[in-house]
């Protein structure tokens, strides 16, 4: 229920982020209040930061009991998102007035640049895991069905079921 609860804050959150970039795309000229800047800010961090809640429940919630092959590869969505989420709010802070001195790597534009891909990247690996265990265990079921019908055909159904081919095909075999 908290997992539910956390993917919609996130979705509404994201359709808020979008819906202002959208907007600050096609007309820019209502950006350039300070408040208006800032309570921009606040909501994309607000987006950020519940991306990263999201990533975090899900583990807690699902991986962890449910998914134990894809512990690592959460794991690194975690770090992607958290990663994007500390390049967004330290670009975030100064507009507050809020000055940090955060370590000389992370002030290189190409940190900048790169975060967000590799964050993206990671999510990549992980949704391409996710997939290959759903896929998995689709074909696993699939092929339980197969086995199901094949032991009720031979097995469960009467002699008096069988189509006359099936016996046919026996004596041929054994001739």
């Amino acid at each position: 229920m908290y997992l539910r609860k956390v993917t919609l804050i996130l979705m509404i959150s994201m359709v808020a982020s979008f819906s202002i970039r959208t907007l600050g795309t096609i007309s820019p000229q209502l950006f350039t209040t300070s408040r208006i800047i800032k309570a921009t800010g606040l909501m994309n961090a607000f987006f950020v930061l519940s991306h990263l809640l999201f990533w975090l429940v899900f583990y807690k919630h699902y991986i962890s009991i449910e998914k134990a092959t894809l512990k690592k590869k959460c794991l690194l969505a975690i770090i992607g998102s958290f990663s994007v989420a500390t390049i967004y709010l330290k670009n975030l802070l100064p507009v507050f007035g809020i000055n940090i001195h955060f370590p000389q790597v992370l002030m290189n534009p190409y940190v900048d640049a790169l975060v967000p891909l590799m964050g993206s990247a990671f999510h990549l690996i992980f949704f391409a895991a996710y997939r290959t265990s759903l896929a998995r265990r689709k074909r696993c079921a699939q092929q339980t069905r197969i086995i199901d019908h094949y032991w009720d055909y031979h097995f469960h159904r009467s002699a008096f079921d069988r189509p006359a081919q099936f016996y046919s095909d026996r004596s041929v075999s054994m001739a």
